[in-house]
């Protein structure tokens, strides 16, 4: 049997954003697009064929952006105080999100899901999700959290031109991501290069990637 190829760096941090976190339904595998886009592809387990939920993945796909962060220590007010996901508007994840989150941590702060009904609703989280349904709200969204290190992710590369710190949305069948980097760094959050060198990178120059 002849021995199996070595891996790039690039290939090995696709490995590590590989997670199990949708269960039985189905796993993620990341995938460097031509293109210079980051694809989430389903990879479903043989007894399962059936085709999973996206939102499944997208849950799966928030906590690993979570896990290429680092916040800054003032976003948390304590060393173990929950690192909160918040859904803003009509939440379209079920309990997708709750099972995503279950039982993690990112360093010492246990993962918590919360849900923002409206605008007059919107309190402290680290990141906030807001569905495409709801990105009209997106410009009051980010002035509320204007200067703050709270990462808002949108479900279209749209959302991430006009100030979303990062967006996953569906292209072709696969799961893209998108970075604003300029809008992650105004919140004071840093995004892992690993990560960024595998997304659609959005108001930076190429130069400005990994750093």
């Amino acid at each position: 049997m002849s021995p199996s190829p070595k891996r790039s760096p690039a290939a090995r941090a696709l490995a590590r954003l590989t997670c199990a976190c949708c269960g039985a339904a189905a796993c993620l595998a990341l995938a460097s697009a031509g293109s210079g886009h980051a694809s989430l592809a389903v990879a479903p387990p043989i007894e399962e064929p059936k085709a999973t939920d996206p939102y499944v993945l997208k849950a799966a796909a928030l906590y690993k952006v979570a896990l290429y962060g680092k916040w800054p220590e003032a976003a948390f007010g304590g060393k173990e105080e929950p690192l909160r996901v918040a859904v803003f508007g009509a939440d379209p994840f079920g309990s997708a999100l709750e099972r995503a989150l279950k039982g993690k941590k990112l360093g010492s702060h246990p993962f918590a899901a919360l849900h923002f009904a409206t605008l007059g609703e919107l309190g402290e989280c680290q990141m906030l999700f807001v569905p495409q349904s709801e990105e009209p709200n997106l410009a009051k969204i980010l002035e509320k959290y204007k200067g703050r290190p709270v990462l808002v992710l949108g479900e279209s590369a749209a959302a991430a031109e006009a100030g979303a710190g990062v967006a996953l949305y569906f292209e072709k069948s696969k799961l893209q991501v998108a970075v604003n980097l300029q809008a992650v760094r105004a919140s004071g959050i840093e995004l892992s290069s690993e990560l960024l060198k595998l997304a659609r990178v959005i108001g930076a120059r190429q130069e400005g990637r990994g750093k």
